[in-house]
């Protein structure tokens, strides 16, 4: 790749709209598309016939199933390639009984070798512009625009957001609705790109694309939504970590204490002193899901059926608790009679 890497080899922005009516939404979709500045299409694909770009878009669009509804003898997706490396797939489903119907798009940017950090940035930019588009012209139900690799893999999926992605939308009630603490998740890092009635598009790190510079920018808000999030609402997945990214997702010093293993309990045991405004560390939560999952002590050698970790105070436990109860462990603290106290949720 030609200066900065962008750590990435493909970007990729999907949206979601509810709509019954594809052929209307992949016409409007390719008039904001040219809007946004984006290369002019070369060829398109539906009905598994090819049409030549701007000269055969009518013949093209007239092959997609006008409604969802419609039977399989006509297009229900279309593929569109432009001049430059980014194409398109455009696509609609039958709904499901009771069901809204929805249609789909996701254009994806192809990285070259030679391809400019500068023109990532721009197409991430060009998706912000035509996110903002669609929710002005569509019921948008959810959008994301993600480096597809890059090394920021190793983060809990929160509600709401797909991992690593630069932008969502969202209200004030789905974030009710997912998070105990709705503020966690609109302070983590999160500034508004576009409104619609309720709805809020919402960008983050859109100057950069991928790698240790993107992970580190978006690693403390992500872990911010964890700890806010309900209870069982955001995945632990194996991380992903890749040799770059390994100083960010090992950054920070450990915040948990070993304190002993009771071979007849099978138990394994930390404790955690915190001060104002500290959290266990995002490395540490998966190091904990790796002891809960193998049912090993983390050398391997014995058995483990409880992961207990014991706060010094209340306050503590009740602010690290929902990432440590996602992952299957025991969160106690010492209450003011000195007597062990758990949380359970």
């Amino acid at each position: 790749m030609n200066g900065s890497a962008a750590h990435a080899e493909t970007i990729a922005f999907l949206c979601n709209v509810l709509s019954p009516k594809f052929r209307d939404f992949a016409k409007s979709v390719l008039a904001l598309m040219d809007e946004c500045g984006f290369d002019p299409v070369s060829s398109l694909w539906a009905n598994e016939r090819n049409f030549d770009g701007p000269q055969g878009m009518e013949a093209a669009l007239m092959e997609l199933t006008a409604d969802s509804g419609e039977q399989d003898e006509l297009a229900s997706w279309m593929h569109v390639v432009t001049e430059s490396n980014v194409n398109a797939d455009l696509r609609t489903f039958p709904p499901a009984s009771g069901q809204p119907a929805f249609c789909t798009l996701e254009v994806r940017f192809i990285v070259r070798f030679e391809t400019a950090l500068s023109e990532c940035i721009e197409f991430q930019q060009r998706c912000a512009d035509l996110s903002s588009r669609l929710l002005a012209t569509f019921a948008v139900h959810s959008l994301q625009l993600v480096p597809r690799e890059g090394g920021c893999h190793c983060l809990p999926d929160v509600p709401l957001v797909d991992g690593c992605s630069h932008l969502v939308v969202a209200t004030e009630q789905e974030v009710s609705e997912f998070y105990s603490e709705p503020a966690a998740f609109w302070n983590a890092g999160w500034a508004v790109a576009g409104k619609r009635d309720d709805q809020r598009l919402l960008a983050r790190a859109m100057d950069l694309v991928a790698g240790p510079d993107f992970l580190a920018c978006i690693i403390d808000g992500q872990w911010s939504m964890a700890r806010g999030a309900k209870p069982g609402e955001t995945g632990y997945g194996d991380p992903i970590v890749l040799p770059e990214a390994a100083p960010v997702f090992n950054a920070g010093p450990a915040r948990l204490e070993f304190v002993g293993y009771s071979a007849a309990d099978k138990l394994i045991e930390y404790s955690c002193v915190l001060s104002e405004g500290q959290h266990i560390q995002g490395w540490e939560v998966f190091a904990l899901r790796d002891i809960v999952k193998t049912k090993r002590t983390p050398d391997g050698k014995a058995p483990v059926e409880v992961v207990r970790v014991v706060f010094l105070e209340e306050w503590m436990a009740r602010s690290e608790k929902r990432p440590l109860l996602d992952v299957g462990c025991k969160v106690f603290y010492y209450a003011a009679d000195g007597e062990l106290a758990e949380i359970l949720e």
